[in-house]
């Protein structure tokens, strides 16, 4: 069947937690609802039909019951998609390359929320030219993993060089979290999946081309605490560990090296890394504080990924698959992102600032996830437009594959505001705030 006029948005894995409670209701009860086709795809056609009945009526959504080994069935949806949102992890366990493959061949564009990194480290190599040649933009990590950070970095150097010129570029940029949410069973099942499944970590190279990564150290040595690369009045002045860092870093070292292919650029040896200032109950304020809750949090992770019989005893405190917090606590939750970086001449830093109401890893990221498939498939806001690997296609970035358009559609139908300021550094204890 070939592609309708109106733009159609399929979300795969549509009985998920953050599918079901998040997405789908925002997607359904969105302004431009009437601009697009919606359909809802998963495994067992009696828990979507339950999905469905959830929101409000519609004679145009659909149900497209699908398993990910039915070859045709696959073909058959990806042929008639725009974009596919694919919400069904752990990705290297059900499946996500047959989808990604078919995506692919029809120039489909698709979206996930995979923190596998492993997983993408293998088949990015193997299918992003394949995706270049279609068309069609492949853009993993596409929720609160890992686009604030990497958004956060991309306007924080667009602001840069609007003020100085595109011969500067940043030098080192450090992200600082301050978040409030829940944990899914989908999270934990991903956790797992990746603890078990043989491999090891990679470092924030793994996503860039093997000729490329050999240029720096592949695994940089990881940190209990961490400061900003300039002090700025402020801004934050020390953080701990941060979990989500290892996958988030990778993002936006892909990104740095795509600049090469598409404006804004970086800079050759730039730095970048995340750490915590809060993560409740976890409060970094100096450096014992860093240390403990940094400590205590791999320790956890890494036997609850290792261990079996970890999993095992905290199996009655840990949400199963397609359980999460409670809508309550959902609302609760916060993302207070500020990325705080230094030219490569030294003469400025920049403050960047990224908020978000909601939990940040379910009400935010289902949001955020709709807004940037429809930032594919629908017009872009007046001002903006997407960046240029967008019309080309591969294996993306939130910013090289959304940009400002994502930016601007989230500010708009107020999911989150990213903003940034310019500071000129002279004399110790003077700035300048450049408007």
């Amino acid at each position: 069947m070939p592609k309708s006029h109106t733009p159609t948005l399929v979300v795969y894995g549509a009985t998920s937690y953050t599918a079901k409670h998040h997405l789908l209701p925002y997607l359904a009860s969105h302004p431009d609802a009437d601009s697009f086709r919606l359909v809802l795809s998963g495994r067992n056609i009696d828990k979507l039909t339950a999905v469905n009945d959830l929101l409000p009526p519609n004679a145009e959504r659909e149900i497209f019951p699908l398993k990910l080994n039915d070859q045709g069935g696959v073909e058959a949806l990806c042929k008639r998609a725009d974009v596919v949102l694919n919400l069904a992890g752990p990705y290297q366990l059900h499946n996500a390359t047959t989808l990604i493959t078919a995506c692919i061949k029809h120039g489909t564009h698709y979206l996930d929320l995979c923190g596998e990194v492993n997983f993408l480290a293998r088949i990015i190599p193997n299918y992003d030219f394949a995706a270049s040649k279609t068309g069609s933009v492949i853009i993993p990590m596409c929720g609160f993993e890992a686009a604030p950070g990497d958004l956060n970095v991309y306007h924080a150097l667009r602001t840069l060089q609007a003020h100085a010129g595109r011969q500067t570029t940043i030098a080192a940029a450090t992200n600082f979290y301050d978040i409030a949410g829940g944990v899914s069973g989908g999270t934990m099942a991903s956790v797992a999946a990746s603890g078990t499944s043989g491999d090891h970590m990679q470092g924030e190279w793994c996503l860039v081309p093997s000729s490329w990564s050999g240029r720096k150290d592949p695994n940089p040595s990881m940190q209990l605490v961490y400061r900003p690369p300039v002090k700025v009045a402020g801004a934050p002045s020390i953080g701990g560990w941060y979990p989500g860092s290892m996958l988030n870093v990778t993002t936006i070292r892909r990104s740095w090296f795509l600049s090469r292919l598409s404006p804004p650029r970086h800079g050759e040896d730039a730095v970048f890394a995340e750490a915590m200032t809060n993560m409740s109950p976890f409060r970094v304020t100096n450096v014992v504080t860093a240390y403990l809750y940094g400590g205590i949090l791999l320790l956890f992770l890494g036997l609850y990924s290792s261990a079996a019989w970890i999993r095992d005893a905290l199996a009655a405190w840990i949400p199963q698959p397609g359980e999460g917090p409670s809508m309550e606590s959902c609302e609760r939750g916060h993302t207070r992102l500020t990325t705080v970086s230094r030219s490569n001449d030294g003469r400025y830093a920049v403050i960047t600032k990224y908020a978000a109401k909601g939990d940040p890893g379910y009400w935010h990221t289902g949001k955020l996830m709709a807004e940037a498939g429809l930032s594919l498939i629908l017009p872009p806001p007046q001002g903006t437009e997407l960046p240029p690997l967008a019309r080309t296609g591969g294996f993306l970035t939130p910013s090289t594959g959304l940009g400002m358009v994502l930016i601007e559609r989230m500010r708009r139908n107020g999911i989150a505001t990213v903003e940034s300021e310019v500071v000129e550094l002279g004399r110790p204890g003077e700035r300048k705030k450049l408007l």
